[in-house]
């Protein structure tokens, strides 16, 4: 694909003069055509989708990938065993917030901000439990089922105790993570 740009001015720019002269561009259009077309005006909302078509990430806007903060981060119930008392990791769902160019390629970062990480976090009535929050490597999960709407993470460490939760009752389980969906061009 090529992508050819025509700048149309009314009067001749003079690089001579000891002031250089500019162009502003007020506005870009990529609308294919023989012409210059003005581009149709569009919700931040329209714009977002056609963005995420390529790329999303569950970190609000302006925060970059690897930051630590539990905004945004997406949430997954995990198993507490009543009979031993542990929390064990499991397998999730990802669906995307719009349809991608191709399945894209997923990086997790844990909430505290580590690449390549899940938080797996037990809580009792709310609190944590000793010994948790704990990082656990995404190489816990095999990404199946990849495709442009949605990722199956099957854990294949399913009988892999995290954290002893003590088996108490209003036990809670969570994994806890931020990620990024990219199914850009070239990448």
């Amino acid at each position: 694909m090529t992508l050819g740009i025509v700048v149309y001015t009314m009067d001749n720019l003079d690089v001579s003069q000891a002031i250089k002269q500019s162009i502003v561009f007020d506005r870009i259009s990529l609308v294919p055509n023989l012409f210059a077309v003005d581009a149709n005006p569009q919700t931040y909302d329209q714009v977002l989708r056609e963005c995420e078509f390529y790329f999303e990430k569950s970190y609000t806007n302006g925060v970059l990938p690897g930051t630590a903060t539990t905004i945004g981060q997406r949430t997954y119930p995990l198993r507490i065993s009543y009979v031993n008392g542990f929390l064990y990791l499991g397998s999730f769902g990802l669906v995307f917030n719009s349809v991608k160019r191709a399945a894209p390629k997923l990086n997790f970062y844990s909430p505290d901000g580590t690449a390549d990480n899940l938080l797996a976090q037990a809580l009792l009535n709310g609190a944590d439990v000793a010994g948790s929050p704990v990082n656990e490597a995404t190489t816990h999960w095999t990404e199946t089922g990849k495709s442009i709407r949605s990722v199956y993470m099957l854990c294949n460490a399913s009988d892999f105790s995290v954290v002893n939760a003590n088996g108490a009752a209003g036990n809670e389980g969570v994994l806890n993570y931020q990620y990024t969906a990219d199914a850009r061009l070239g990448v």
